[in-house]
């Protein structure tokens, strides 16, 4: 999955364009390789687009996994 394909995810209402901008602000600023995150969804996308290299993300959602897991297959 490409960078544009990303930003054309569906959007929700708690992410926005802001959110997606600053998380990009950080991972140009820290340059993290790998980040722990709770619940990927948006958030991770970003982080990818961010150039993070490895993400370990906790889902306690068996739907919400499938979804992710489908979304990040690429």
């Amino acid at each position: 999955m490409t960078k544009s394909q990303r930003r054309l995810l569906p959007t929700n209402p708690w992410w926005s364009d802001t959110d997606r901008a600053a998380v990009l602000a950080i991972c140009e600023r820290l340059r993290p390789s790998t980040v722990l995150e709770f619940g990927p969804g948006s958030s991770t996308l970003a982080l990818l687009d961010g150039g993070v290299r490895s993400i370990d993300a906790c889902e306690d959602n068996p739907a919400w996994q499938a979804v992710a897991q489908e979304r990040l297959a690429d």
